[in-house]
């Protein structure tokens, strides 16, 4: 029996574009592999996953002020990196 609270460590996620289907195929796959299980399948290095998401098609293509205008318009909160990042 798998309680509630632990689920995550067992079952497989969800993908991504299952929920908002736009998506990008490339970018899911790079989420996917962050949230492997084995850490064996999940990204070595934090610069394997930069080199990973500037592969994607759509890396760059965003400025930090359409970032910004996608944050405050969502109401969500982007990661504390990001919003370093953008200062």
């Amino acid at each position: 029996m798998v309680r509630c609270g632990k689920t995550h460590a067992v079952r497989t996620p969800e993908p991504p574009s299952r929920r908002v289907p736009s998506v990008p195929e490339d970018l899911e796959r790079v989420i996917l592999r962050c949230l492997e299980k084995k850490p064996s399948d999940r990204h070595a290095s934090a610069a394997s996953l930069e080199a990973d998401l500037a592969r994607c098609a759509d890396a760059g293509k965003w400025t930090c002020r359409e970032a910004r205008a996608f944050w405050d318009a969502t109401g969500a909160q982007p990661h504390s990196i990001t919003r370093l990042a953008h200062r």
